[in-house]
């Protein structure tokens, strides 16, 4: 990737379309090794979930911990406001 070829006196980089497909080699290596622990890290939470699905106090506890605390992908449009239940408790008392 680096090397240089001589031309005469002259020192030349290499084309460019040499060195773009150096790094789309490079970025498919690198999205191969970020999928392979993605997939692992997936399997190791997939097997702790199992665990923890039909033990209410640790499935509270494994979602807790999660990102954003379980909650992954939420649109405002169609989400509750704190205010809402804490108004909907209320009126139930």
């Amino acid at each position: 990737m680096l090397h240089r070829r001589h031309r005469g006196n002259r020192i030349t980089a290499p084309p460019a379309r040499h060195l773009a497909c150096c790094l789309v080699l490079i970025a498919a290596f690198a999205n191969m090794s970020w999928a392979q622990r993605a997939t692992n890290a997936e399997r190791k939470t997939a097997r702790q979930f199992e665990s923890v699905r039909r033990q209410p106090s640790l499935l509270f506890d494994f979602l807790r911990e999660m990102p954003k605390g379980g909650d992954l992908h939420n649109h405002l449009t169609g989400a509750d406001y704190a205010e809402s239940f804490i108004r909907w408790a209320a009126q139930d008392g």
